[in-house]
């Protein structure tokens, strides 16, 4: 019993560490998108190949990092019931 529960709160630890790092890069990365938006609506051009497919590519990525937090989010509450099973 206390080796899983020890298992447990070491990987519940692992997966809020790996969340501050995503919620950090997906600050970053939106921060960025803003950015680049912002810029194109003043440029009043959209067809600047290179800086539409940067801001599809920093979409993709966004994305991804929700799907990727998301999931650790619910791995954490799955975590953190099985805690309260084991105490």
């Amino acid at each position: 019993m206390k080796e899983e529960k020890f298992l447990l709160r070491g990987e519940l630890e692992e997966i809020k560490d790996r969340l501050s790092v995503l919620y950090y890069e997906l600050k970053g990365k939106t921060a960025i998108f803003y950015q680049k938006a912002y810029d194109l609506t003043n440029i009043g051009i959209v067809t600047y190949q290179d800086e539409v497919s940067e801001i599809t590519k920093l979409i993709e990525e966004i994305v991804s990092l929700k799907k990727e937090i998301k999931a650790l989010e619910e791995r954490a509450e799955y975590l953190k019931r099985k805690l309260k099973e084991v105490q």
